[in-house]
This record gives C-alpha cells, sequence and structure tokens, in this order.
C-alpha cells in the first residue's frame, strides 16, 4: 500500500509568481483526492482502482498533511519532512528527513518543465470560470494540466513552475505513465480556512524553533 499511494503526484510548496499584481494566500487547507488506475490502457474499464484523500494545511511555508485513510500525518518544510506521532510533536533536526525519502502521501518535489515537452494549450470556461489546459508530453508519461485563470494564488501548490508560467492556480491533473499502463486524476479543492490543531502544531513547533 506504501508504493501505492507515494506514487501520486510530485507537488510543491511556496508559489512565487510575481508577474502582475496577485493575492497571496499565506494560509489555508487544500483537500486533495488522487484516483489511481492500474492496467489502464490494457484493460480500458478502469475497474482496478485505487482511491485515496489527503488534507493539506500550510502557514508560513509550513504544511501539515494528514492521510484520511491511515490516520498519519507529516510536517513539511520546503525540503525536509517528520512524521507527526505525538500531539507534543517538537522541530527537531533529529525527527527530519529530505522530503525525497517520505514514504506515503503526496510527494512534496518541484515538477521540471521541458518546454519542447509542453504540447498543447487550449481554453476553456467551467462555470464561468476561465481555465487553460496544457498538455505536457515526455516518453515516459503525459501529463494534462487544468489550470484557473486568477490572481489568487495559494502558498500550496501542485507547481509553482506551470502556474508561474501561465499565471494561474492548478486545480486539476491528469497523468498517464506509459510504462507503468497507470492512469492518475488528481482533484484538488482549496480553502483559506485552516483547522485548528494543525495551525496549533505549527504554531507552537515555529516557537520553539525560535526559542532555540
Amino acid at each position: 500500500m506504501n508504493k501505492i499511494i507515494s506514487a501520486a503526484l510530485l507537488i510543491s510548496l511556496w508559489n512565487c509568481s510575481e508577474k502582475r499584481e496577485i493575492t497571496r494566500v499565506e494560509e489555508g487547507q487544500a483537500n486533495v483526492v488522487v484516483n489511481t488506475y492500474f492496467d489502464a490502457y490494457k484493460k480500458k474499464d478502469f475497474e482496478d482502482q485505487f482511491t485515496f484523500t489527503s488534507k493539506i494545511d500550510f502557514k508560513r511555508k509550513i504544511a501539515i498533511e494528514t492521510l484520511l485513510e491511515l490516520g498519519d500525518q507529516f510536517y513539511i518544510t520546503k525540503d525536509s519532512f517528520a512524521q507527526i506521532e505525538s500531539d507534543q510533536f517538537l522541530e527537531s533536526n533529529a525527527y527530519f528527513k529530505p522530503i525525497k525519502e517520505k514514504p506515503v502521501g503526496l510527494g512534496f518535489q518541484e515538477i521540471g518543465i521541458v518546454e519542447d515537452e509542453l504540447s498543447t494549450v487550449k481554453d476553456t470556461m467551467i462555470n464561468d470560470n476561465e481555465y487553460l489546459v496544457v498538455t505536457y508530453k515526455n516518453p515516459v508519461e503525459i501529463k494534462k494540466f487544468q489550470i484557473k485563470l486568477t490572481d489568487t494564488v495559494y502558498d500550496f501548490s501542485f507547481s509553482k513552475n506551470i502556474e508561474k508560467k501561465f499565471e494561474g492556480r492548478i486545480e486539476n491533473v491528469q497523468v498517464y505513465n506509459k510504462k507503468e499502463d497507470i492512469f492518475m486524476t488528481i482533484y484538488i479543492d482549496y480553502s483559506k480556512s485552516i483547522d485548528k490543531n494543525e495551525e496549533e502544531i505549527i504554531d507552537f513547533n515555529k516557537f520553539v524553533k525560535h526559542e532555540k
């Protein structure tokens, strides 16, 4: 199960697009639903499916991820993470590991861009909101990003590279891995609210770090 969950998506914190005047939301919540379909091309019926949901509470460039099915929680900084195992979690370097070693949930690393692989850009309207649909292809996989054109951006982001280039917010991603024959759909729903318990953990650990 760990392998399945960790296959989800590479995510990035710290969206910093400044091409135009924008409203930056530095704290809030993102609910992510990931559907994974195995043998997608061979079977074509999408019956072999696995779904998991991840709740991200973020504040001041710190995020707490809660895996709703498993109950696991992770404290995430820009390039490291630690698993939260009690309410008395303290920010200590002894607990932290490089972000690339995170075993389950969402991956928190930037998605690189090769300009030649951005093959399609389309305009579309959904519920009176303007979106760009960008298809990103390489020999291994195909990614399709649904980008809402908006001047409101969050410190939590699917890919700051993509959002900066197209001046919008990614809200939906489809990924097909040709080699593994795995198709994934990823949906994200943003909110400017943050759960009180997760906010207290972030504030407390920031205070502890400052006092040391």
